[in-house]
Protein backbone atom coordinates (compact mmCIF):
# COMPACT_ATOMS: atom_id res chain seq x y z
CA UNK A 1 0.00 0.00 0.00
CA UNK A 2 2.74 2.40 0.93
CA UNK A 3 4.59 1.54 -2.26
CA UNK A 4 1.56 2.59 -4.28
CA UNK A 5 1.52 6.01 -2.61
CA UNK A 6 5.29 6.40 -3.02
CA UNK A 7 5.14 5.31 -6.64
CA UNK A 8 2.32 7.75 -7.32
CA UNK A 9 4.29 10.56 -5.70
CA UNK A 10 7.33 9.79 -7.83
CA UNK A 11 5.28 9.74 -11.03
CA UNK A 12 3.62 13.05 -10.16
CA UNK A 13 6.94 14.70 -9.27
CA UNK A 14 8.48 13.51 -12.52
CA UNK A 15 5.48 14.86 -14.43
CA UNK A 16 5.89 18.21 -12.63
CA UNK A 17 9.58 18.33 -13.53
CA UNK A 18 8.82 17.53 -17.16
CA UNK A 19 6.24 20.30 -17.31
CA UNK A 20 8.67 22.75 -15.69
CA UNK A 21 11.31 21.73 -18.25
CA UNK A 22 8.83 22.29 -21.08
CA UNK A 23 7.97 25.77 -19.83
CA UNK A 24 11.70 26.48 -19.38
CA UNK A 25 12.35 25.35 -22.96
CA UNK A 26 9.73 27.81 -24.19
CA UNK A 27 11.36 30.72 -22.34
CA UNK A 28 14.81 29.63 -23.50
CA UNK A 29 13.80 28.86 -27.10
CA UNK A 30 12.26 32.28 -27.64
CA UNK A 31 15.31 34.00 -26.16
CA UNK A 32 13.61 35.42 -23.10
CA UNK A 33 16.16 33.78 -20.78
CA UNK A 34 19.75 33.26 -21.92
CA UNK A 35 20.56 29.83 -20.47
CA UNK A 36 18.44 26.77 -19.79
CA UNK A 37 19.55 26.44 -16.16
CA UNK A 38 18.21 29.90 -15.35
CA UNK A 39 15.11 29.26 -17.44
CA UNK A 40 14.46 26.06 -15.48
CA UNK A 41 14.86 27.93 -12.18
CA UNK A 42 12.53 30.71 -13.36
CA UNK A 43 10.02 28.14 -14.56
CA UNK A 44 10.12 26.20 -11.28
CA UNK A 45 9.52 29.40 -9.31
CA UNK A 46 6.54 30.25 -11.53
CA UNK A 47 5.13 26.72 -11.62
CA UNK A 48 5.23 26.42 -7.85
CA UNK A 49 3.58 29.87 -7.56
CA UNK A 50 6.45 30.89 -5.28
CA UNK A 51 7.28 33.99 -7.32
CA UNK A 52 10.61 35.21 -5.91
CA UNK A 53 10.78 38.06 -8.40
CA UNK A 54 14.56 37.89 -8.81
CA UNK A 55 14.10 37.17 -12.52
CA UNK A 56 11.51 39.31 -14.25
CA UNK A 57 10.56 38.63 -17.87
CA UNK A 58 10.05 41.39 -20.38
CA UNK A 59 6.59 42.89 -20.65
CA UNK A 60 5.80 40.70 -23.68
CA UNK A 61 6.35 37.50 -21.65
CA UNK A 62 4.96 38.40 -18.22
CA UNK A 63 1.53 36.95 -18.92
CA UNK A 64 3.10 33.62 -19.93
CA UNK A 65 4.73 33.41 -16.50
CA UNK A 66 1.35 33.96 -14.87
CA UNK A 67 -0.20 31.28 -17.07
CA UNK A 68 2.52 28.88 -15.97
CA UNK A 69 1.66 29.64 -12.34
CA UNK A 70 -2.01 28.87 -13.02
CA UNK A 71 -0.95 25.61 -14.70
CA UNK A 72 1.14 24.68 -11.66
CA UNK A 73 -1.71 25.50 -9.31
CA UNK A 74 -4.12 23.31 -11.29
CA UNK A 75 -1.63 20.45 -11.42
CA UNK A 76 -1.12 20.73 -7.65
CA UNK A 77 -4.86 20.29 -7.23
CA UNK A 78 -4.76 17.34 -9.60
CA UNK A 79 -1.98 15.75 -7.54
CA UNK A 80 -4.00 16.21 -4.36
CA UNK A 81 -7.02 14.56 -5.97
CA UNK A 82 -4.87 11.63 -7.14
CA UNK A 83 -3.56 11.09 -3.61
CA UNK A 84 -7.06 11.36 -2.16
CA UNK A 85 -8.40 8.85 -4.69
CA UNK A 86 -5.61 6.36 -4.04
CA UNK A 87 -5.95 6.72 -0.27
CA UNK A 88 -9.71 6.22 -0.50
CA UNK A 89 -9.31 3.08 -2.64
CA UNK A 90 -6.72 1.72 -0.20
CA UNK A 91 -9.05 2.45 2.71
CA UNK A 92 -11.91 0.63 0.96
CA UNK A 93 -9.64 -2.30 0.24
CA UNK A 94 -8.49 -2.43 3.85
CA UNK A 95 -12.10 -2.29 5.11
CA UNK A 96 -13.07 -5.15 2.80
CA UNK A 97 -10.16 -7.20 4.08
CA UNK A 98 -11.04 -6.53 7.74
CA UNK A 99 -14.71 -7.52 7.23
CA UNK A 100 -13.75 -10.95 5.86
Amino acid sequence: MVLLLHGSAIVLIISFLLQIALWAAIFFWFGEIDDFKTAFYFSAVNYSTLGYGDIVPSSEWRLLGALEAVNGLLMGGFAASVFFSITFKLYESLQATVKK
